[in-house]
């Protein structure tokens, strides 16, 4: 179900909608300033001739660094010195932070997270701060990315997570895709059978790929989707360690296995067929042919994936906007002193 409100401003107007039988009161965000910006496309081939957006982003990045003091100058000249705890428990008093079970929450001037601090607790001297910088505004008289370069030295980048929103695709069409690899893979479905979520790959793993239906997930959070919108997915690379680095290549790689099983060349034999529609149901599969047939039908699964639509629009979109965010990228490595260092 989609509820839309005409003319809603941001955070003034409310409404509500009903989500499996509650009753979910809802508010206008930023987020979708951003819609009107979004790459569009149209999906012509596959007898699906839709209209749809495609934005990509920098969703989440993760840095780790040695804490450090924080010195604060007030208005009559005086500084003042914070170690890292006592930094948040000022954040807290003044409404910027709320205490979580191992660390900080950090709260934007609306109340919003927009970032989660911690020390770690095996690192006696190292923090960690998870944040999106999508939405990161000032913070403390000063913007966020100098906050947080004050509070952490020798910082590295940990992890990175490259994102994908598609606008406007049929849900029956986007749930038919898959990353066909050997990797284990994990769906969650609704209670009425339809795809929500679906990961590729471990959590702790290097690389892990989730695709999920964002319109379901700000639906439950009492967000209002526009009108115009139909259906919202995401799909989401989560890159850590040394991936993190060399994330555009691993979201190329990603975009290589991520195809539809229904989309199969004309001219495959049905021996073929049957072995590619196996091997996409179950990727334990891969394992148990020879390494001459995982070779064969590696390629044969490259080709489904170069020859795909809606992956070549993938492909040829983030292409065409790799530049704008290996600088947004760049920006928070230089702002934050970032190194080279692979530990977590």
């Amino acid at each position: 179900m989609v509820c839309c409100l005409d003319n809603v401003t941001k955070r003034e107007k409310k409404s509500s909608v009903f989500i499996d039988g509650k009753r979910i009161r809802q508010t206008e965000i930023s987020e979708w300033e951003n819609l009107t910006a979004y790459s569009n496309r149209r999906l012509n081939s596959q007898n699906l001739g839709t209209a749809l957006k495609l934005h990509w982003s920098i969703d989440r990045i993760t840095v780790v660094g040695e804490t450090k003091l924080f010195e604060r100058m007030f208005p009559d000249g005086s500084v003042q010195i914070y170690g890292f705890d006592k930094i948040f428990e000022v954040l807290v008093a003044q409404g910027r932070a709320e205490a979580v079970a191992k660390g900080w929450k950090i709260l934007d001037e609306y109340g919003e997270n927009i970032a989660y601090a911690e020390e770690l607790e095996h690192h006696k001297g190292k923090a960690r701060i998870d944040f999106n910088p999508n939405r990161l505004g000032s913070f403390l008289e000063t913007d966020l990315k100098d906050f947080f370069g004050k509070i952490l030295k020798n910082a590295h980048f940990s992890r990175a997570d490259v994102a994908c929103d598609l606008i406007n695709i049929p849900n029956e069409y986007i749930t038919q895709y898959t990353i066909t690899s050997d990797v284990k893979s994990i769906k969650y479905y609704s209670r009425t059978g339809e795809l929500q979520t679906a990961y590729w790959g471990s959590r702790s793993s290097e690389r892990q790929v989730r695709m999920y239906n964002k319109m379901v997930e700000q639906l439950q959070k009492g967000k209002v989707i526009p009108k115009d919108v139909s259906s919202w997915w995401r799909l989401e690379l989560q890159l850590r360690r040394d991936k993190a680095s060399n994330w555009a290549n691993i979201v190329r790689d990603s975009l290589s296995e991520f195809c539809s099983p229904f989309f199969f060349p004309l001219d495959l034999s049905a021996t073929d067929k049957v072995m590619l529609t196996g091997l996409f149901a179950d990727e334990t599969l891969w394992s148990s042919i020879s390494k001459n047939s995982r070779t064969k039908y590696k390629k044969i699964q490259q080709q489904i994936a170069k020859d795909d639509a809606l992956t070549r629009l993938l492909s040829e979109t983030f292409e065409e906007e790799v530049i704008r965010l290996n600088e947004e990228l760049s920006s928070w490595l230089l702002g934050l002193n970032i190194i080279n260092d692979n530990d977590n």
